[in-house]
């Protein structure tokens, strides 16, 4: 863009303006337009690509034409055709303008955009007002806000920060205000640090010590803070008292929201990220754990990190030197939910720094985290991973992926084991390794085996008993088949094996068998039927690292009511019941908890919609047409072959299908018995997979157009079959067999 880059130390204000104009500009003109909201946002006015020409151009000016309002804005302008090209082209040239590196030693007057910058470099003047001098001169209403910013010097969490003066603009183009923050689009400040948190790291001998560095000022061009839009500015700035109608929102933040906001860096906007747990910079450690749940695109390529710091200055207690709080953050994925959770060994303050990207790491959000009473016999974990836990985009580069299991925390009950299944995009070799905190890595080699059938791969995990609850973490490696590359870490599991559970047993751990059975039958609706009758039932104590533990009697009985329906729905696979507890769901307040039942829920019903859909055309033969079929004495091999498959799907003895007389026989069959009844009530999680195979081999003999040719009515049938065998493959609720193969 033409803008120059130079560093120089940061003044104790580095990211702030001047208190005072010299020149005494007026914040605002008379006649300007009301203030409010925008009605289109940022990304529908201004693609940056569309000012090359307008950039290039200003960028470029000559030195000279500075000594003049009139005459700097006739070249800037000459050839705008609206207002928006007029304010980028002023923009850019006062971005690309080295206004502490100047020479002003001719310049005598202040009222010229040089006389003004010469302000500047004596610290007397701000780009804030320079910007409003620049506008008006254009023609564009422009207006100087003044209040308070989370800049350089905020620490996530600070409540006096009234100090942290700031100003910045509003300019009105294209029929709206809009905000820009000129000082923030063309100076960064680098490398500022208080010194007040430390951070315990794996590897570290001692504790790593944060020192107070000063900062370095930069001088760069981000056009984040152009034009950007109000619903994500308020985060990071607030106008005084008297000037909140210049927030630009419907709704005005009131300071204490403003101040307890969480502390988003503008990486954060720019990922298409959602915080969906407590929307807040200060979380309080309830019994020493801190849930922060994300919501990101599902298939993002984006990769997150964090770091936890402690406060030693703030904080009573001190850290140990043997903890390393890198083990004690847990990055887990979870579908579309991106999950930190923190386990806190020690009371105090901590601050959470979130980083994502998808080539680099950048800082995304701080989150304070305030611990009055740390976990109880707080573990670390099994592993300190970089690519966290959970089935993510790396899994999928590394050569997986339909995974039997998307939660980076999968709970066991003691005594079970767990299937991981996969399929592999292209051929791999697969290695295997389970870790404790206490046992080597070889001693539980025999608790993991990893099988492969063509592109399925299966991972068999099995550990043994355990009277206490304990941790594993399950690595999976990849590299390509018949190459010596390293194998590099596909996905991690950490898995919870949950000491044994007695049915009989106290209420606290009938609510956690909640968190470690799946739902596979009816029984197991009868257990929630038993947890729901003595939700009320006085707890003990707490439940710690329970899922529920942080409801209230009242929204554990709704969770778990709702939980009982979506699972009962999807064992009768019945798509209104599906849409009832779909809906209930959705209308509660409890979806991230129910998240994976939702989305479950939500693929079986439109697998059972795809299913009705597929049956359409064969549900309008009617019984006498039908007969055309069964009449014929020697039929042709095409439409044998559709009527064996399609009654090899219903469950009958592919053997006893080979004789035209057995498939005779079924088609005359009336009432529950008859073909058409039989598919209406037809349901994919009966087939096995060899019912597949063998339909697969049948119908890959002839093609639809050949079944169809010889009988319509046929040919309907062989478009059923063909469908529930592409069901079966590539349907996102592939696993729907698993069933009818245990039994």
């Amino acid at each position: 863009m033409g803008c120059s880059l130079s560093t120089g130390k940061v003044a104790d204000d580095g990211d702030l303006e001047p208190e005072y104009e010299p020149l005494n500009v007026p914040w605002i003109e008379d006649g300007y337009p009301a203030p409010c909201p925008p009605e289109s946002k940022k990304s529908d006015i201004f693609h940056i690509d569309d000012f090359k020409e307008i950039d290039a151009k200003a960028a470029n000016c000559p030195v000279v034409l500075a000594q003049s309002y009139d005459a700097l804005l006739e070249y800037l302008t000459e050839d705008c055709i609206n207002d928006i090209q007029k304010l980028r082209s002023v923009f850019t040239w006062l971005g690309s303008q080295d206004v502490y590196k100047g020479d002003y030693t001719k310049t005598t007057s202040y009222d010229s955009p040089l006389g003004y910058m010469k302000l500047m470099y004596q610290n007397r003047g701000s780009y804030a007002a320079l910007l409003a001098l620049l506008c008006r001169a254009a023609g564009l209403p422009c207006v100087i806000v003044y209040g308070v910013s989370k800049g350089f010097d905020y620490d996530v969490g600070d409540r006096d920060i009234h100090h942290l003066r700031n100003c910045w603009n509003c300019v009105y183009v294209d029929g709206s205000w809009r905000i820009i923050h000129p000082l923030w689009t063309f100076k960064k400040v680098q490398g500022f640090d208080k010194g007040r948190w430390t951070k315990h790291k794996q590897n570290f001998v001692d504790s790593d010590k944060e020192k107070m560095t000063e900062g370095t000022e930069v001088s760069a061009t981000d056009d984040f803070y152009f034009l950007i839009d109000p619903d994500v500015f308020i985060y990071m700035c607030r106008p005084s008292a008297d000037m909140t109608p210049w927030q630009l929102l419907k709704t005005p933040w009131s300071w204490d929201v403003f101040v307890c906001a969480p502390y988003f860096r503008q990486r954060y906007f720019l990922y298409e990220l959602t915080l969906t747990s407590m929307h807040r910079c200060i979380l309080p450690a309830r019994e020493g754990t801190v849930e922060i749940v994300f919501s990101a695109p599902e298939h993002s390529p984006m990769i997150f990190a964090c770091e936890l710091f402690f406060d030693q200055k703030a904080s009573f207690e001190r850290i140990p030197k043997e903890i390393k709080l890198d083990r004690h953050v847990l990055v887990s994925t979870k579908q579309d939910k991106k999950i930190f959770f923190v386990r806190i060994p020690v009371a105090g303050i901590y601050r959470l720094r979130i980083y994502g990207g998808i080539t680099r790491l950048f800082h995304l959000c701080d989150f304070r985290l305030d611990c009055d009473r740390p976990l109880k016999n707080c573990r670390p974990l099994p592993l300190f991973s970089p690519i966290g836990f959970g089935f993510t985009q790396k899994a999928r580069d590394a050569g997986l992926d339909f995974p039997s299991e998307y939660s980076g925390v999968v709970r066991v009950e003691s005594g079970n084991g767990r299937i991981f299944n996969f399929t592999m995009i292209r051929q791999m070799e697969i290695m295997t390794t389970i870790l404790h905190t206490k046992f080597a890595s070889e001693f539980l080699k025999e608790y993991v085996t990893c099988k492969m059938k063509e592109l399925t791969v299966s991972v068999y995990v099995y550990i043994p008993e355990t009277k206490t609850e304990e941790e594993y973490v399950l690595q999976i490696f990849t590299r390509d088949a018949g190459t010596a590359d390293k194998y590099r870490n596909a996905l991690n599991y950490l898995i919870i094996i949950d000491k044994k559970q007695n049915p009989t047993g106290n209420p606290m751990e009938w609510r956690n068998r909640l968190n470690v059975r799946e739902i596979n039958g009816r029984e197991h609706i009868a257990d929630f039927e038993h947890i729901i009758s003595i939700c009320d039932t006085p707890e003990p104590e707490t439940m710690g690292n329970g899922s529920l533990g942080s409801f209230g009697v009242s929204d554990r009985r709704e969770v778990l009511v709702l939980e009982r329906d979506l699972k009962a729905a999807l064992f009768r696979r019945n798509i209104e019941a599906l849409d009832r507890a779909l809906t209930a769901a959705h209308q509660s307040r409890h979806t991230t908890h129910l998240d994976y039942l939702i989305k479950q829920a939500d693929e079986v019903r439109d697998q059972l919609g795809r299913l009705r859909k597929y049956l359409h055309y064969v549900l309008q033969i009617k019984q006498p047409t039908l007969s055309e079929l069964h009449n014929y004495k020697r039929p042709i091999a095409p439409i044998h072959a559709t009527m064996r498959s399609t009654y090899i799907l219903l469950g009958e003895n592919g053997r006893d299908l080979e004789s035209w007389e057995f498939v005779q026989n079924l088609m005359r069959k009336v009432g529950k018995d008859s073909l058409i009844y039989r598919l209406m009530e037809f349901d994919v999680m009966q087939v096995s997979k060899q019912q597949i195979e063998a339909v697969q081999a049948l119908l890959d003999q002839f093609s639809d157009h050949a079944v169809t040719q010889a009988s319509i009515v046929a040919g309907h049938f062989y478009v059923w079959c063909r469908d529930i065998v592409i069901e079966s493959e590539i349907s996102t609720t592939r696993n729907a067999f698993k069933r009818k193969e245990e039994n």
